[in-house]
């Protein structure tokens, strides 16, 4: 996805539609750190991250998708770096199943 770098046109339209699919997986790989940097996040000088908005299609779109997966309760918020209490998303651990409609339910 990044091999033409961040600044390259992107090959289709990124919408909503399209983000909130990509941020859901990425959500099960890594948390997303919203608007911060992991560095940032981690309260770290780990090197130059960049925010998540410009890795999934600028800050409306990003910030929109990741809106309608909390709304849906697809990702799960959580508090992170005491003092500074950053927000970050992680994937609710039945949402992608559901979305790929091969949730079990069954207790």
């Amino acid at each position: 996805m990044l091999g033409r770098g961040l600044n390259a046109p992107p090959s289709i339209p990124l919408n909503v539609g399209i983000v909130q699919g990509h941020l859901l997986c990425a959500s099960e790989e890594f948390p997303l750190c919203g608007t911060h940097s992991i560095a940032e996040v981690l309260n770290d000088d780990i090197g130059d991250f960049h925010v998540d908005h410009d890795l999934f299609g600028g800050k409306d779109v990003y910030l929109e998708s990741l809106e309608n997966l909390c709304d849906s309760k697809s990702v799960q918020i959580e508090k992170v770096n005491g003092l500074n209490m950053f927000k970050t998303y992680a994937k609710h651990p039945v949402s992608f199943n559901v979305v790929l409609g091969t949730a079990n339910l069954s207790l």
